[in-house]
């Protein structure tokens, strides 16, 4: 999942062992990875996942770019990656990775992702720093969600890939959406 979310040069073995053999770096385009029976498993398509990274690191630094991602208590270790395992992931992303929910370390609720078990814990879900970011536009999300963003290098919030559009803000005045880093993005504000 880091080398998805850092390049597009996902490589069979093949490549390295043809170029040992040849003695010479060789072209990779040819030995990009294609691995039908993950692609048919997970649900998603190599080609696609790396289109989509290579738009995300270029438009966002990364599919999370621009994101803030809390992972709640008791996810890491418990059938999910290790605490610095998902350090390592988040970095790879573009993801800032937030330690806490106070209100000094959450800045942009609306861009606040708080991640969760499959199915979630009733301790995570109901932790005052996650009902507080939620009521204010936070996203509660399971591993699962965060595990499909990075395997396909795409994010879905609510269903909706994102992308530009107007949204109407609560006093009723219409606004484009704007996304960090100028990317193509539908808000994740619920209509």
């Amino acid at each position: 999942m880091i080398c998805l979310c850092k390049t597009d040069r996902i490589l069979k073995l093949k490549w390295l062992e043809q170029s040992a053999k040849e003695q010479k770096v060789l072209d990779t385009s040819k030995f990009i990875l294609n691995d039908k029976q993950a692609e048919k498993t997970y649900n998603f398509t190599m080609k696609e996942t790396l289109k989509n990274g290579n738009e995300a690191r270029l438009n966002n630094g990364g599919v999370l770019g621009g994101w803030y991602v809390y992972i709640t208590k008791g996810v890491a270790g418990n059938k999910a990656p290790s605490a610095k395992e998902f350090q390592l992931l988040l970095s790879a992303s573009g993801a800032t990775q937030l330690t806490s929910l106070s209100e000094s370390a959450v800045t942009n609720p609306e861009k606040t992702i708080m991640i969760t078990n499959d199915p979630p814990l009733a301790k995570q879900t109901s932790d005052k720093g996650v009902k507080r970011v939620t009521k204010l536009g936070g996203h509660l999300l399971t591993t699962t969600w965060l595990f499909n963003t990075f395997i396909t290098q795409k994010v879905s919030i609510d269903g909706d890939e994102e992308e530009e559009e107007e949204i109407v803000e609560k006093k009723g005045r219409k606004r484009k959406a704007t996304p960090s880093s100028g990317s193509n993005r539908k808000s994740s504000r619920r209509r």
